[in-house]
């Protein structure tokens, strides 16, 4: 029996839509007739707040300076004890103010006096704009009583407020009072009376949940299943499949579930043998391919570095094989770090060296810079391993470490078999990196530059133009450059 045929006769989506659309009727009505009762009593107690103001001193308040006086102290006083009068927490009042239309700016309106306490961070002054004014439902009336239709969000917080006119002694309106109940208590408020209408709802609803719960329970047995078994994969478990033999959807899911799981086992598989020589944002970008190709590349423009060390060959002759293959292994993982480190991606071991590549397979715009730092901090971590396994500078034989560097166009991708493949580069720009590193030896440098390379890094960086050298079946010769050595500040 098709899925479909049980769902028809499983009445949980029913009820549950029922019950729904009750509440939701329920919640509407009641909410907005709350809330016309909130505004009212917010509206009573400004109207209220109103009726003795003190106007004469409110009419000589002109500037900032004016707070220090008398007339403000009494203001101030008052509309103080009318927020501490209406601290209900059903219908908390926060700020009482009050505002004028701006002498100086038409169309604007500012602030006179307010409750708040001197010193406080919230307290409005003679003269403050009226941040609020313009936000649709809040414009300033002067000569009516107004409440908001709706919350009002403002420097300081989410409100409904309320605003009366305060008049003269000849009757004229010449101010405003304003009133801000902090909505999160108008909220709490509303809530409280629905939830006890809602309960009475929601308890009419139980009996018909309790039929419609168990059939469901037992038209939903499958995806138990299902969720069980998608849970073990999630936590890892690859070998997990689901024993679902039903010829419905839930039969045709847990066919694809198997295949899935089967896809993502092999891909692990996958990824675990290529994350040993490729950064792990590369071998999940491989893995993650609909298939494996066969070749796929692109031409880019990136920075490639080619590192090796000098008589390492005639002087591992001379080592224990012990020793020299201690050695090497912590200098590939010291080698290896830095260029991960610093963005780039191992492309091969050479031997007693390496070539990485900076600026694929993500984008870099900086990858020169990248490279040249990876360098630098690949020579320090190299004296570091050096001094660890042959601390003795005055042995027999000397060692040192070239790097080149060289940024141009090369073909990148993905190469070699379904079996075993790497991400490479490919062109001339590999050749003329390891031509430099070639170079480093005869030039005294451990670090050569390309002007190609060298171009790219930042002024901050000082390079120097050591000679030039000659790109073999390339270039006839090339400048190169090595990175400058920083003076130690001055005291």
């Amino acid at each position: 029996m098709r899925y479909r045929t049980k769902l028809s006769i499983a009445l949980v989506g029913l009820t549950a839509l029922s019950c729904g659309l009750l509440v939701w009727l329920v919640y509407r009505g009641a909410s907005n007739l709350l809330f016309r009762q909130v505004q009212g009593r917010v509206l009573a107690i400004a109207s209220t707040g109103a009726l003795n103001f003190p106007i004469e001193a409110h009419e000589r308040l002109r500037t900032r300076a004016d707070e220090t006086g008398a007339d403000y102290l009494k203001v101030e006083k008052y509309l103080r004890d009318i927020r501490d009068a209406n601290q209900d927490p059903e219908m908390k009042v926060i700020f009482v103010y009050t505002m004028r239309p701006s002498a100086t700016k038409p169309g604007k309106w500012e602030y006179i006096s307010d409750g708040e306490e001197q010193g406080t961070k919230d307290k409005s002054h003679v003269g403050d704009p009226v941040e609020f004014e313009g936000v649709a439902g809040t414009e300033l009336e002067l000569d009516r009583p107004k409440v908001n239709p709706d919350y009002t969000t403002d420097d300081f917080g989410v409100w409904l407020t309320a605003n009366v006119p305060l008049r003269d002694a000849s009757g004229k309106a010449v101010a405003l009072m304003g009133v801000d109940v902090a909505a999160d208590s108008v909220r709490a408020e509303m809530h409280r009376m629905l939830y006890i209408t809602m309960g009475a709802v929601a308890m009419a609803s139980v009996l018909s949940l309790l039929a419609s719960l168990k059939l469901a329970k037992w038209a939903s047995s499958p995806l138990t299943l299902v969720k069980a078994t998608l849970n073990e994969i999630s936590s890892g478990n690859l070998e997990a499949r689901i024993n679902l033999d039903h010829d419905d959807e839930f039969g045709e899911v847990g066919r694809a579930v198997n295949r899935m799981a089967l896809s993502l086992q092999e891909r692990a598989t996958l990824k675990d043998a290529m994350s040993r020589s490729v950064p792990g944002h590369v071998a999940e970008r491989i893995a993650s391919l609909r298939d494996l190709p066969a070749l796929t590349g692109s031409r880019r423009r990136i920075t490639v570095m080619v590192c090796n060390i000098h008589n390492f060959t005639r002087l591992s002759s001379a080592l224990e094989p012990e020793k020299a293959v201690g050695f090497l292994n912590e200098f590939f993982e010291e080698m290896v770090g830095a260029v991960f480190q610093h963005h780039g991606t191992l492309d091969k071991m050479l031997g007693d060296g390496l070539m990485a590549l900076f600026g694929t397979p993500e984008e870099d715009p900086h990858h020169a810079l990248h490279a040249l730092k990876a360098a630098m901090d690949m020579q320090v971590r190299f004296a570091k391993v050096q001094q660890k396994w042959m601390p003795d500078p005055s042995g027999h034989f000397s060692m040192g470490m070239g790097i080149g560097l060289h940024t141009g166009d090369a073909l990148v991708g993905n190469l070699g078999s379904k079996d075993r493949m790497e991400y490479t580069a490919i062109g001339e720009t590999v050749k003329i990196a390891a031509r430099l590193e070639a170079a480093t030896e005869e030039n005294r440098c451990s670090i050569l530059l390309s002007r190609e390379t060298a171009g790219e890094i930042p002024v901050h960086i000082p390079l120097r133009q050591v000679g030039v050298v000659n790109a073999r079946g390339i270039l006839p010769s090339m400048a190169v450059f090595t990175p400058q050595p920083t003076a130690p500040a001055k005291a």
